[in-house]
């Protein structure tokens, strides 16, 4: 899992790092920061707790995490494709990623 935060969103009010301090932090702008990156797997509870009770909204999980071989974050953290056409022993993966991408940011293109 990885997280990413929407600047333009964040307030500072730091819940998330009320609740995962070990995974969040503000920085000298009193904008939340992602202190570790990927989410360890014994943490993402913990991070989606973080995403849901944001009052701003300004976190976002994304889809990378699921299939780090597939899709890869740009400089302004959007989503990209690696590999295309994905292969067939990774379609499993991909159709994974569609399902649980935030907001339906992916989507399938025949």
């Amino acid at each position: 899992m990885r997280i990413v935060v929407d600047r333009d969103r964040c307030e500072g009010n730091a819940v998330c790092v009320g609740i995962a301090p070990e995974l969040f932090e503000l920085d000298a702008e009193d904008y939340v920061m992602i202190t570790v990156d990927p989410i360890p797997a014994d943490q993402e509870a913990l991070a989606d707790q973080a995403i849901a009770e944001c009052p701003r909204a300004a976190l976002n999980a994304v889809c990378v995490g699921i299939a780090p071989e597939l899709f890869e974050l740009d400089a302004e953290d959007y989503v990209m494709i690696t590999v295309d056409p994905i292969p067939a022993d990774q379609e499993a993966l991909a159709e994974q990623a569609i399902a649980e991408c935030p907001r339906a940011a992916l989507t399938r293109k025949d």
